[in-house]
């Protein structure tokens, strides 16, 4: 039995999953935790339907976005947001804005990436009560061939 040391490893093993190993590699870099987020569905009512609900107390709809990009054959969800303390107005108060005199709630921008599959699509996006919800449905694609002869030149 061979044993895989790295990902790099894999390569030697399959073809045409270059993508997911970087994929794959790059998640394993990732260190920051902000915001916090969970990843829930319902097996028995809606298993095609999957929610994101992303911890964001203290932004507002216009310091988040939420897009899906296209790039080739890759689709990803980007939610981002930007609460940077100058924007809150702490470096540089006008008398309408307050004065700091503790800070300890983080203002600080954040930006999230999920792939999605060619077959998953984003069909609600709500922010309410510090919770930004996104519902995200996959849809069955059609059955592929189980075998494909190939003929032999």
């Amino acid at each position: 039995m061979t044993q895989l040391s790295n990902i790099n490893d894999l390569f030697k093993h399959a073809f045409g999953f270059e993508r997911m190993f970087n994929d794959l590699e790059r998640l394993s870099k990732t260190t920051s935790n902000f915001p916090p987020y969970n990843i829930t569905f319902d097996r028995f009512k809606n298993p095609n339907e999957y929610l994101l609900e992303m911890a964001v107390a203290g932004f507002s709809r216009d310091d988040i976005t939420v897009k899906v990009i296209v790039d080739g054959d890759i689709r990803s969800l980007v939610i981002s947001g930007d609460r940077s303390p100058a924007k809150d107005g702490c470096c540089n108060p006008t008398p309408s804005e307050p004065e700091y005199v503790v800070r300890m709630m983080a203002a600080r921008s954040f930006k999230r990436v999920f792939n999605l599959a060619e077959n998953a699509a984003v069909s609600d996006v709500e922010l309410k009560d510090g919770m930004l919800k996104i519902t995200v449905v996959i849809t069955t694609p059609e059955p592929r061939k189980s075998e494909t002869l190939l003929a032999i030149k």
